[in-house]
């Protein structure tokens, strides 16, 4: 067993507790990428949802650099005293060599857990004056989510698309529409 891999199921025992928030990269790192070092999973949004956590991370991986390679969504959950990940739309390619958007939706997947299948949308707010992103799916629900570490994610328990992104101020002023 790799020391990495050692060193977050030792975490995991001792954390296994504890409420993963955003940021807490270490809490839940060995359950979305066991075998990577904490430096290339960048957690940045964690939202309760169902029967445990959607998690949207950056990974940092092979030649990328400090720039993040992929964008991910899993769904994991409590077993004991160990977050594991059920289920997850998996990891997507970011294109390199782009500069930075203010407001970067990078669209929805779904998630199929244990109990039901979820959609989810997140996305990059780089512009600081973003507050929050107004999410609406097709089905009309409309979800307002707030903005966390320059990224967003917001799930709805159905099958539905992303039919519009809205990133507010906090007056709620809509100041990009995708």
């Amino acid at each position: 067993m790799r020391a990495a891999s050692l060193a977050s199921v030792c975490l995991l025992l001792l954390a296994g507790c504890a409420r993963p928030l955003a940021g807490e990269a270490l809490t839940i790192q060995g359950a979305v990428q066991p075998n990577l070092a904490a430096g290339q999973v960048d957690i940045r949004v964690t939202r309760p949802f169902a029967d445990g956590m959607l998690v949207f991370y950056l990974l940092r991986a092979g030649v990328s650099g400090p720039q993040p390679s992929a964008y991910c969504v899993v769904h994991v959950r409590r077993s004991w005293f160990l977050w594991h990940a059920d289920g997850g739309g998996g990891c997507l390619p970011i294109q390199q060599g782009l500069a930075p958007q203010s407001f970067h939706p990078f669209g929805f997947g779904r998630v199929t857990g244990p109990q039901a299948t979820y959609t989810y949308a997140e996305g990059l707010a780089l512009d600081p004056a973003i507050s929050a992103v107004a999410v609406t799916f097709e089905n009309g629900e409309r979800q307002v989510v707030p903005v966390e570490q320059g990224a967003f994610l917001a799930a709805i328990p159905s099958r539905s698309r992303v039919v519009l992104y809205e990133a507010l101020d906090q007056g709620g002023a809509v100041l990009y529409r995708r």
